[in-house]
């Protein structure tokens, strides 16, 4: 796992074209790296899901390996 010296940790996330794009024109348009505004936008998305503010949804799911 890729950390610098900054302590920052390289992931890859998968999202969709138009988020991708969404935060590629936004990071731009403020000059910004696009993973400093990802950092940002993930501090602030979790600080609210911390503070009760925001709730996820989810729903049962359940995965199964088929053995052929």
């Amino acid at each position: 796992m890729y950390q610098d010296d900054q302590g920052n940790i390289a992931r890859t996330w998968l999202v969709e074209p138009d988020q991708a794009a969404q935060i590629r024109d936004l990071a731009d348009g403020l000059g910004v790296s696009h993973s400093a505004l990802m950092r940002y936008l993930l501090r602030f998305a979790l600080g609210e899901i911390d503070a009760g503010r925001l709730t996820l949804r989810t729903r049962p799911a359940r995965y199964e390996l088929v053995e052929d």
